[in-house]
C-alpha cells in the first residue's frame, strides 16, 4: 500500500526522491520486526557465550543456564541433571539467577534483541537511522522553503519523533543483559570505550529492576463486602472516607465485573522472607525425594468429602486464612507472625492470579464460583443487616459460626463457605496452624505453577512477569515440577 500510494504521487523532485529514503527506513523496520517473530515462533535463538572465566557473573551464569531451559516455554521437555539445584550458593543468588533468565527469555520473545546483537543488526540499525537523519538534513536544506508553514512544522515533528524513537530503542535494547558479540581489535576497543557512556544513558531512562517484583492481592471477603480498606490506607479523614466508601459502594459496584475486580485489587512487593520460604520449602522437597505434599490437605475436609477442583480448594483455604488471620496475630512468636504474613500474602495472591488469569489452570470455571461465593457472602451479611462491614469485623461474626458445628455432611454445593468454615474450626484448635498455612500455600503455589503451561508463563512475561512464572522457573532448575504435580 505504501509503494502504490508513493508511485501515485511521484514526481521528478526532492520531495520524491527523499520519500524514497523514508519508505527504506520503513521497510527495514518491518524487515525488523518478521525476522524476530519468525526465530520467536521457531524456537528464539540463545545469545553467543562469551570466553569462559574463573569467576562468572550472574548475567553470565543466568546466560549458560538459560540455553538450556529456553525450550520450556514452547511447552517442551528438557534433558538436565538434577545436579543443576545446586548450582545456587544462595537464597538471593537463586532467585537473582532466575530473574535474569527470565529476562532473556522475554529479550527473546518480545524484543529485537536477538537481532540487534548481530552484525545484520547493527547494519540494520545504522541504515535505518542515517536514511532518516539523511531525510531531516535534506528536507531543511531542499524542501522547507517549498510548503506552507503548518507542513514544515508537522513535518519536522515526524521526524523529530522519527530520530528519538531510533535513539531510544537502541539505548533501550543495549540495557538488555542480552550479551554483545565478541570482537578483536579495534571494534572490540570501541566497545569497551562505548560500555559506560551506554550503561549510564541506559540508567537515565530505564529502571535497574528487571521486573516489578511484586505480587497482586485479591481478597475474596473485601471484594464481596465492598471493603477497600486494605488498598487505600488507613488514616484517612473522615470527610473522604465516607466519600471514598460512596464511590466505591454506589459507583463502581455498577461497573463491569471485571473492571470491577481490577478495581478491587492491588499489588504488594515480595518480600524476602516469601522468598526464602519457597526457596528453603523447595530445598527440603528435593532432599526428601518424595512425589507429595508434606500434608494431607484433604484431611481437614469432613467426611464425605472427595477431591475438589484446584480453584475451590483455593477459595476453601483462602477464607479459611482470613478467618484464621483476623482472629489471631500469631501471638508472640516471630516465627508464627512471620508465617502468617506469608500465609495471608500468597492466599491473596492465589485468588489474584485464579480471577485474573484462570486461564493458568487450564480446569473449570473459576470464574463462576468466585462469583457464586460472593454471592453467598453478600446474602449473609444482607441477612443480618450489615451491608458494609470491614473485613476484619466480618470475620469476627463469622467465627460465631464455629461454634455451630453442622450435623450433616457438609456438601460443596455451590458455595466453598461451609467446608472454609470447617477447616478454620479445625485449625483454630491446634498450635502449629501457621505453619500447615504456609505450608499449604507454598506447596499449592507450586502446583498452581506445574499447572500453567509454559508458552502461558511466555505470554505473562509481556505483562510485566509474575511471581508464579519464577517459581516455576526455580521448580524446573531443581527438577521440581513431577513433585508437585501429584496433589
Amino acid at each position: 500500500m505504501a509503494l502504490y500510494v508513493f508511485l501515485l504521487s511521484w514526481k521528478v523532485n526532492w520531495l520524491s526522491f527523499l520519500t524514497i529514503l523514508m519508505l527504506v527506513a520503513g521497510f527495514i523496520k518491518y524487515a525488523e520486526r518478521i525476522w524476530v517473530m519468525r526465530l520467536a515462533n521457531c524456537g528464539p535463538s540463545t545469545p553467543s557465550s562469551r570466553k569462559p572465566v574463573a569467576e562468572p557473573t550472574i548475567e553470565e551464569e543466568a546466560l549458560g543456564l538459560f540455553k538450556y531451559f529456553i525450550d520450556l516455554f514452547r511447552n517442551q521437555k528438557v534433558i538436565h541433571a538434577r545436579a543443576l539445584s545446586g548450582h545456587f550458593d544462595s537464597t538471593f543468588h537463586g532467585w537473582k539467577v532466575i530473574e535474569v533468565e527470565l529476562g532473556y527469555a522475554y529479550d527473546a520473545y518480545y524484543t529485537k534483541a536477538p537481532l540487534f546483537f548481530t552484525a545484520w543488526g547493527f547494519i540494520f540499525r545504522f541504515l535505518s537511522f542515517t536514511s532518516i537523519f539523511s531525510v531531516s538534513v535534506l528536507f531543511h536544506l531542499k524542501e522547507r522553503q517549498n510548503h506552507s508553514v503548518i507542513d514544515v512544522i508537522i513535518t519536522y515533528l515526524l521526524l523529530a519523533g522519527a530520530i528519538f524513537i531510533e535513539v531510544y530503542a537502541a539505548i533501550l535494547l543495549s540495557a538488555s543483559d542480552w550479551p554483545w558479540p565478541e570482537y578483536e581489535g579495534l571494534m572490540e576497543l570501541l566497545q569497551t570505550k562505548f560500555a559506560p557512556i551506554r550503561k549510564h544513558c541506559a540508567k537515565l531512562i530505564t529502571s535497574n529492576q528487571r521486573w516489578s517484583n511484586s505480587i497482586g492481592q485479591l481478597n475474596l471477603l473485601s471484594f464481596a463486602l465492598k471493603d477497600k480498606s486494605d488498598q487505600v490506607g488507613r488514616g484517612t479523614p473522615k470527610l473522604f472516607a465516607n466519600m471514598r466508601d460512596w464511590v466505591f459502594n454506589q459507583i463502581l459496584s455498577k461497573l463491569d465485573r471485571e473492571l470491577e475486580m481490577l478495581l478491587y485489587s492491588n499489588h504488594k512487593q515480595v518480600s524476602p522472607q516469601l522468598k526464602d520460604l519457597v526457596y528453603n520449602m523447595f530445598l527440603e522437597k528435593l532432599s526428601s525425594n518424595t512425589n507429595k505434599f508434606s500434608l494431607e490437605y484433604g484431611n481437614y475436609f469432613p467426611m464425605g468429602i472427595g477431591n475438589v477442583e484446584i480453584y475451590e480448594r483455593i477459595m476453601i483455604w483462602h477464607i479459611a486464612t482470613d478467618l484464621c488471620f483476623y482472629t489471631d496475630s500469631g501471638a508472640n512468636d516471630p516465627i508464627n507472625k512471620l508465617r502468617r504474613e506469608v500465609s495471608k500474602d500468597v492466599s491473596d495472591y492465589m485468588m489474584y492470579i485464579i480471577v485474573m488469569y484462570p486461564f493458568v489452570l487450564s480446569t473449570g470455571n473459576a470464574i463462576v464460583s468466585f462469583e457464586n461465593t460472593c454471592a453467598k457472602v453478600e446474602e449473609k451479611f444482607q441477612a443480618k443487616k450489615l451491608l458494609t462491614p470491614r473485613t476484619a469485623n466480618a470475620c469476627a461474626m463469622l467465627i460465631s459460626e464455629f461454634e455451630n458445628p453442622p450435623t450433616k455432611n457438609l456438601l460443596l454445593a455451590d458455595s466453598p463457605l461451609p467446608l472454609a468454615f470447617q477447616v478454620a474450626r479445625t485449625l483454630n484448635q491446634m498450635d502449629e496452624k501457621w505453619e500447615i498455612l504456609s505450608k499449604f500455600w507454598v506447596e499449592n503455589l507450586a502446583y498452581v505453577a506445574t499447572l500453567c503451561q509454559g508458552n502461558i508463563h511466555a505470554q505473562l512475561l509481556s505483562k510485566g512477569g509474575e511471581f508464579l512464572t519464577h517459581v516455576w522457573f526455580l521448580l524446573e532448575h531443581f527438577d521440581l515440577t513431577e513433585s508437585f504435580k501429584k496433589s
